[in-house]
């Protein structure tokens, strides 16, 4: 059971359950021209009643979509539509990961047979009878893919199980796990169980974009072997938002890069350094933190990045749609109080508040906190070091800094990207 969420309400069941989501046997479909006869045979076990209001039409004109929008829903290029409808569509109920392999081919026919019934029901019923199953993806006799669209299974017990809290505030959590993020994802929480009688019906809070900790990789109790797609250790929650494909191919690609990592230096996967897999991701040009609003193509993207792996300067999530986010906002102007807040856990010395006013932060005040915090730099090279940084603005001692000119400043000097976590997110005191 996860923890109650921040507004006191929980997300999670009293009980535990062995529900999985919905699986759906997607099919393509291809448009073959007007006037084109492409309706397959009646499936034996058609029932039309099944996917009854699937679309506004005229026997359903209460529905929520129209038919266009069902079909555009995965529209693909070359006239083609994946069917992947969950609103009374070929979404199929599966709570089955007990279940040996001729049960679960069993349970994966009987989907792949109500994606037919979809299919024919779109073609007979509301009259796309052009479009045919695609004679041109799959090489399968009945024109289906290899296999169903599988949205949830056994998760590892990981060295971290991320849960929702920590997607909705990860920075006033216990730990500090958006210090180990090595992969990030948008997609919000969606969980496909309205085809399952037996699944308890919950509402699902609404969650920025966010990160996937390294110790999600990582197996508790089991050396030489490192996890990802869907098997990461997240909970039933947060796995409606993690298990989506763009998400599973960041995992992936920094599981990969953990793996050749322990491999080249013989260590176990659990003992490699946490900034060490994250400095290599950012070589690499990918996301540790999901600002949308600091590209990699931007000249300060690693020293952003770096400051938001500290928490020094965090960021504000913003549940949006389908693609959430999280903004570093790197033209705001911040104030010497919250600067301060965010290097204390870095810079014991900053500890005394006394020492600092709600005043925006400029060149003046920021050598102030950098010797404060141990780090004496000397005003000329200060002045010729801001130069080589081409921020837009021309130096003054009483220029209002914004967050991107602190992030690059505070990673160039005091490094703080360099000081060790452990996989919790906690510094490591040398």
């Amino acid at each position: 059971m996860e923890a109650k969420s921040y507004t006191g309400e929980s997300w999670a069941l009293d009980s535990s359950n062995d529900v999985l989501q919905d699986i759906t046997y997607v099919a393509t479909l291809k448009d073959y021209g007007k006037g084109a006869e492409k309706t397959i045979p009646r499936p034996a076990s058609y029932d039309s009643s099944l996917f009854f209001c699937s679309c506004k039409s005229g026997e359903c004109p209460q529905a929520v979509y129209t038919c266009e929008q069902m079909l555009n829903y995965g529209k693909l290029p070359n006239h083609k539509y994946m069917i992947n409808w969950p609103i009374h569509g070929n979404d199929f109920p599966f709570d089955a990961s007990e279940l040996g392999y001729e049960q679960r081919e069993k349970i994966f026919q009987e989907a792949k047979e109500k994606t037919l019934c979809f299919v024919y029901y779109i073609q007979h019923e509301l009259g796309y009878r052009n479009l045919g199953l695609a004679d041109d993806e799959y090489p399968t006799p009945d024109r289906l893919p290899f296999m169903p669209y599988i949205r949830e299974g056994r998760r590892v017990q990981g060295m971290v199980r991320l849960t929702v809290n920590y997607l909705l505030q990860p920075y006033s959590q216990p730990d500090k796990l958006y210090r180990t993020y090595v992969a990030v994802g948008d997609y919000p929480i969606d969980s496909h169980v309205d085809q399952n009688p037996k699944a308890p019906r919950r509402s699902l809070p609404r969650i920025p974009s966010f990160g996937i900790p390294m110790g999600c990789l990582i197996p508790k109790n089991i050396n030489g072997l490192l996890v990802a797609e869907k098997g990461i250790s997240v909970s039933n929650i947060v796995n409606g938002a993690s298990r989506v494909q763009t998400c599973v191919l960041l995992t992936g690609q920094a599981a990969g890069l953990l793996a050749a990592y322990a491999a080249n230096h013989d260590i176990e996967p659990r003992n490699v350094e946490v900034r060490e897999i994250q400095r290599r991701l950012l070589d690499a040009g990918c996301y540790l933190l999901p600002f949308i609003d600091v590209r990699p193509s931007d000249p300060h993207f690693k020293a952003i990045q770096r400051i938001g792996a500290t928490g020094i300067i965090k960021g504000v999530g913003v549940p949006y749609e389908w693609k959430n986010q999280t903004w570093f906002y790197p033209h705001r102007s911040m104030s010497e109080e919250e600067l301060i807040d965010g290097m204390k856990d870095y810079y014991p010395s900053l500890a005394d508040d006394s020492l600092f006013s709600k005043q925006t932060v400029t060149p003046e005040s920021l050598l102030r906190i950098f010797s404060v915090a141990g780090k004496k730099v000397p005003l000329k090279q200060f002045k010729k070091d801001w130069l080589a940084f081409d921020f837009k603005s021309a130096y003054d001692d009483h220029l209002l800094l914004d967050r991107e000119m602190i992030a690059v400043l505070v990673d160039h000097y005091l490094n703080p990207f360099g000081m060790p976590v452990d996989i919790l997110g906690g510094l490591k005191r040398m």
